[in-house]
């Protein structure tokens, strides 16, 4: 039992650590972070298909994309076809540190 809170304690730090450090140099923080490398990793996917991914609501996904969309970290364009939003990443690069 002693080493399960061990790891979960060394993985929160981590966590933690890389928070900080996205927020210093990208102005963004570890959930953002994943969602954009989501969203590199399958182009042109929804709101949906992040909420599902990440077992949270549509609303809280949507609000997410939001922030990131102000930032111009994501942008949100229309599949005429299917008439629904799809998701890209903005013109600003993933941060690779």
């Amino acid at each position: 039992m002693c080493l399960f809170a061990d790891l979960v304690r060394c993985e929160t730090r981590l966590y933690n650590a890389l928070n900080d450090r996205l927020r210093e140099r990208h102005g963004i923080v570890t959930w953002q972070f994943e969602f954009l490398r989501f969203l590199r990793d399958r182009p042109g996917s929804r709101v949906a298909d992040l909420s599902a991914e990440f077992a949270i609501g549509i609303g809280a996904t949507s609000k997410g994309i939001d922030r990131l969309e102000k930032k111009a970290w994501v942008i949100r364009r229309t599949n005429l076809s299917e008439l629904r939003s799809a998701l890209e990443r903005g013109q600003i690069g993933l941060p690779t540190g």
